[in-house]
């Protein structure tokens, strides 16, 4: 038994992290070489004895939300179909891959492994992060969204901030930005004095060389392994720290639970707290 995780790079410079090959070229060549290239394993690794996969779905965000639905869903398919063939009984869609299969639930039916978003413990994370920082005011952008209304479902009176009141969330003082997009969009120039922005969308909803001081942006849905684990592959964290989605089939794996579970937009509380559970059972801390 084993699991997998879907990793898809979030634009096309990221292909540099895994290949010297495309450092000479010029991204538009980058994206178009992506589309012809096969999914593959790119590293596997252990988590408390138990072997995992990360799989690669060569499509950026970008591909993944703009190229044709059947095309893109064809090649997430045969990513999982990859992870299967690895010997994996539980994958979690990483990034944009969580949107294109609209959370997951495209893929039920048509592929022969069990699938997860993250989205659980990416909510149980972010909460304990949200509660440890005790602000009054408090904006969910992207409250429509899984997590976002996941995060709304346990915290009271938060800011529950969408496209049509966009501008309520630089009211608040501590922001927690969860909405998938590829661009930046919160201005800086705009936000209170002081503002903390719990920053969970990958792209960055907001530049991360921002220049005013006392404005403090920090990652959120964070997880510390239980151990030291060499992943075979560089992501934006502090070794040994890896994003909750991707922590989340690494719990499940290892307690055992090979079912489908952080499946479209209405993931449950009580699905958040199991998780939030598990993953401290099995040695895994919330950052």
């Amino acid at each position: 038994m084993t699991f997998g995780f879907l990793i898809h790079p979030l634009s096309a410079r990221y292909m540099d992290r895994v290949t010297l090959l495309t450092k000479p070229l010029p991204s538009f060549l980058i994206n178009q070489l992506i589309k012809l290239k096969k999914p593959y394993e790119i590293s596997r690794f252990k988590v408390n004895g138990l072997l995992g996969y990360f799989v690669g779905c060569p499509l950026t965000s970008e591909q993944m939300l703009k190229l044709n639905h059947s095309f893109v869903l064809k090649r997430i398919i045969q990513t999982c179909n990859v992870a299967k063939s690895l010997g994996v009984k539980i994958i979690s869609l990483g990034a944009f891959s969580a949107i294109a299969t609209h959370q997951g639930k495209d893929l039920i039916g048509k592929i022969d492994i069990n699938v997860t978003t993250g989205r659980a413990l990416t909510i149980g994370a972010v909460y304990e992060q949200v509660l440890r920082l005790k602000y009054d005011k408090v904006a969910i952008v992207g409250a429509e969204g899984a997590i976002g209304k996941g995060l709304c479902s346990l915290l009271k009176d938060v800011i529950k901030v969408g496209r049509k009141n966009f501008d309520d969330l630089y009211s608040a003082d501590l922001i927690v930005s969860t909405t998938n997009t590829t661009k930046e969009i919160i201005d800086e120039n705009k936000l209170k004095l002081g503002s903390v922005i719990i920053d969970v969308s990958k792209p960055s909803t907001i530049k991360r060389n921002i220049t005013r001081e006392d404005v403090k942006v920090i990652d959120g849905g964070l997880v510390k392994l239980p151990h030291d684990v060499n992943l075979g592959v560089h992501f934006d964290c502090a070794n040994n720290v890896v994003f909750a989605c991707m922590a989340e089939p690494m719990v499940l794996a290892l307690e055992g639970k090979y079912s489908n579970y952080s499946i479209g937009d209405d993931i449950s509380v009580e699905k958040v707290k199991e998780i939030l559970e598990l993953s401290k059972k099995h040695g895994f801390k919330v950052i």
